[in-house]
């Protein structure tokens, strides 16, 4: 069992020593992921207003694809 542990115990300082290894490159990506999480994903609920019929008075009513068909 104790092979095993030391087993694990080394790769774990494997895994950190690669990570630290790389960071530099990790931080170069972040900004690049991070325009790519706001243009691409924060949009997606608003995608869910073109089939919707708003209303302050009666609140959101689903019309799915009958909103387009008045196109």
């Amino acid at each position: 069992m104790s092979t095993a542990k030391s087993a694990a115990v080394a790769d774990k300082k494997k895994r950190r020593a690669k990570f630290k290894r790389y960071l530099p490159v990790y931080i170069m990506a972040l900004p690049g992921l991070i325009y790519l999480f706001i243009n691409n994903y924060m949009p997606l609920p608003g995608l869910v207003l073109a089939f919707k019929n708003y209303s302050a008075r009666k609140g959101d009513l689903w019309i799915g694809l009958g909103g387009l068909c008045e196109l």
